[in-house]
């Protein structure tokens, strides 16, 4: 059973805050809207989506206008389309700044939410009011796996075994730490991850939350250096021990 619903001095606090969550996206017309409508459908209302189109030229911006136009007339949705590609980092970081939530959560065009993601981090915030960092696990669609585990902070810096899906922070905690570094192209989720574990101990909350697409087509991810991304995070951590 997943984390009941209270109600305390907190929670109208966090109601009036709610989510922005962001999501980035570059040529994904043929899959985003399944990733929207995972949103859409929460059982928890109090959020806006940040679409942070990055130079798409597949019909994207056509697909977002014609079916949410609805949302975007609210501010439920806001889609900012960039006018060339700029890469996953400088989209996530736009969407950082253009986010009016407290807390922060994001999401890729080509996952779904569960139903309760948000009510499930709702909840686990309202019951630790002074968490900043919040994650939980995702289920492969290949297999069914489940992948998330209790927060190790050594086990964290030798591989990241905490998604970018699943992970929720308060807004606060990028100017504590910093957005996404555009000096990668890869493992730029892990590089934030850990900066910002690092400042501040996550709160576990071990439900899978989100349906993750480990398929191979269109991913950043299958086109970019892991070695030389490892290598960078790698001595960005050895230069926050050495400061230490």
């Amino acid at each position: 059973m997943k984390i009941g619903i209270f109600y305390n001095k907190n929670t109208r606090s966090l109601k009036r805050d709610g989510f922005s969550v962001v999501l980035p996206t570059y040529n994904r017309a043929f899959c985003i809207t399944k990733a929207i409508n995972s949103l859409l459908c929460q059982t928890y209302q109090n959020f806006e989506l940040i679409v942070v189109d990055d130079g798409s030229s597949d019909g994207t911006e056509d697909v977002i206008k014609q079916n949410y136009a609805k949302q975007i007339r609210s501010r439920k949705i806001i889609y900012h389309k960039l006018p060339f590609n700029r890469g996953a980092c400088y989209a996530r970081t736009l969407g950082q700044k253009l986010a009016k939530g407290k807390w922060i959560a994001y999401l890729d065009s080509d996952n779904e939410m569960y139903v309760d993601f948000l009510e499930t981090f709702r909840n686990g915030i309202v019951c630790n009011p002074k968490s900043k960092v919040f994650y939980a696990q995702i289920c492969r669609q290949s297999d069914g796996g489940i992948i998330g585990k209790e927060f190790d902070f050594d086990g964290l810096c030798r591989g990241n075994y905490i998604d970018m899906g699943v992970f929720v922070h308060h807004k606060s905690m990028i100017a504590k730490c910093d957005g996404f570094d555009e000096n990668l192209k890869r493992l730029e989720d892990w590089d934030l991850i850990i900066r910002y574990t690092r400042c501040e101990t996550p709160v576990y909350l071990p439900f899978p939350l989100l349906s993750y697409n480990d398929g191979r087509h269109k991913r950043i991810t299958t086109s970019e250096s892991y070695d030389d991304a490892e290598k960078y995070v790698m001595a960005k951590l050895e230069r926050y021990k050495k400061a230490q």
